[in-house]
């Protein structure tokens, strides 16, 4: 019971996240969800993590074309919020 509850639980909060957030804030909520399960703390807000998850798979999460992920991870990369080693996305800056 308890793991089904957690599950429907999850479900209500993406199928919320997806109704009420812009594909940039799906984007930014995958991400940090990503992070925070599978990243190891550094300083501050920093979360280094080894994600390697293509723009295509992204895409199919939030709901946006690959395009649409590839213009998003390039300003977030801009902005100091996430850095690329090769294809992937290696730290993020939860805070930004």
């Amino acid at each position: 019971m308890k793991l089904m509850s957690d599950r429907l639980r999850e479900s209500q909060r993406t199928i919320h996240d997806f109704i009420n957030n812009p594909v940039q804030g799906r984007l930014a909520l995958v991400l940090k969800n990503m992070a925070q399960r599978s990243g190891e703390s550094a300083k501050g807000d920093i979360v280094n993590v080894r994600l390697r998850v293509t723009q295509e798979e992204l895409a199919c999460c939030i709901g946006a074309s690959r395009q649409t992920v590839s213009t998003l991870l390039n300003l977030l990369k801009d902005d100091g919020c996430l850095k690329y080693e090769g294809r992937e996305i290696v730290s993020l800056n939860i805070k930004n």
